[in-house]
C-alpha cells in the first residue's frame, strides 16, 4: 500500500507544479513541462493501476 501512496502523491505532484525535468543537468521551461505533463501524470495512473490488480489478487480491497 506504500507504494500505491506513494504513486499517488508522486501523480499529485507531476499534475500540478512539482513536475520538473532536466536534459543533462539544465531545467526545461514551462512549455516543456506542458508538452510531457499529461504523458507522465498517465504513466502514474498506470503504475497505480498494476499496483491495484496486484493488490485484489492477494485478495486486498482497493
Amino acid at each position: 500500500m506504500n507504494k500505491r501512496h506513494d504513486l499517488e502523491n508522486d501523480a499529485t505532484l507531476a499534475a500540478t507544479s512539482g513536475l520538473g525535468v532536466t536534459i543533462q543537468g539544465r531545467y526545461q521551461d514551462e512549455a516543456m513541462l506542458d508538452a510531457v505533463r499529461r504523458s507522465v501524470v498517465n504513466e502514474f495512473n498506470r503504475r497505480i493501476a498494476e499496483v491495484d490488480e496486484e493488490l485484489r489478487s492477494l485478495g486486498v480491497e482497493v
